[in-house]
């Protein structure tokens, strides 16, 4: 499993986003997918797509 990045600080504005919308920060995909789309959105700016 990988660590609870729900309870790093520095998440702390995205963790509040998910509660507010009534759902589980704490879900093992919920990071994962989140990084997925992070590390595709940096791609696509780098390459100048959109």
């Amino acid at each position: 499993m990988p660590k609870r990045y729900d309870q790093d600080p520095t998440n702390q504005g995205i963790v509040d986003a998910l509660k507010a919308d009534k759902k589980d920060p704490s879900g093992p995909y919920v990071w994962i997918t989140y990084a997925a789309v992070q590390s595709l959105a940096t791609a696509l700016e780098r390459t100048g797509q959109r």
